[in-house]
């Protein structure tokens, strides 16, 4: 699969890190019983995701992609 070429201004790293953020602040119960290690591997799909999903809605055709989660 071609990978599709992202240009990193710090717009775009700003808006990923608030993502990531709010993400973390949402999942943050999780963390209080012992599941640190799962939220952070979920984010980082989250994040992901949401990437292809953006890809996905401007017009860029690319299958979706979870990677291996080894709980």
């Amino acid at each position: 699969m071609e990978k599709i070429p992202q240009e990193h201004d710090e717009d775009y790293d700003k808006a990923l890190g608030q993502y990531r953020m709010k993400l973390n602040g949402l999942l943050y119960p999780l963390r209080i019983y012992g599941q640190g290690h799962y939220v952070d591997s979920v984010i980082e799909e989250l994040v992901t995701l949401g990437v292809q999903l953006h890809l996905k809605l401007s017009g860029v055709d690319i299958p979706y992609e979870i990677n291996d989660l080894h709980w």
